[in-house]
């Protein structure tokens, strides 16, 4: 997949590592802590890739990838976005876990439009539909009560 130029000057792309500031919003019942650690995760299991600014290190967008190929939280920072930072990322992203013959697929919310339109640009097709959930930290009952 052709990457191309990076549209920013002085800038790079690469894993992130350590404490990268990202940028984590919650959506829907997940909580921002909760958010935070999934993220924290990622960052410290080099999942997480990003376009940062030679002047001062800050990223300007970033998309992780779960350890089974699922990419996940692509993000552009709102100042830079409109300039393909967020396609290239994702490129950056793919072509270097194909790279390492691992496979790549993703999950999009359907009101997600604009990744939709970016995904099905960069070739990948929707094979189906699912539902998120999320499980509360209260203990579930199981027979007998317990």
């Amino acid at each position: 997949m052709e990457v191309g130029q990076i549209r920013e000057p002085g800038s790079h792309c690469g894993r992130c590592g350590g404490r990268a500031a990202i940028t984590t919003t919650a959506r829907g019942p997940i909580s921002t802590r909760a958010l935070a650690n999934f993220f924290e995760f990622l960052i410290d299991g080099g999942l997480t890739y990003g376009l940062f600014s030679s002047a001062d290190g800050s990223p300007l967008a970033w998309i992780c990838i779960c350890d089974v190929g699922l990419l996940t939280h692509l993000y552009c920072e709102v100042p830079y976005r409109g300039r393909g930072y967020g396609e290239y990322i994702t490129k950056y992203c793919i072509n270097d876990q194909l790279k390492r013959g691992k496979d790549v697929f993703c999950c999009i919310c359907e009101d997600n439009i604009a990744s939709l339109r970016l995904f099905r640009k960069l070739g990948f097709d929707v094979v189906g539909r699912g539902v998120w959930t999320y499980v509360k930290r209260e203990p579930l009952t199981i027979a007998n009560g317990k």
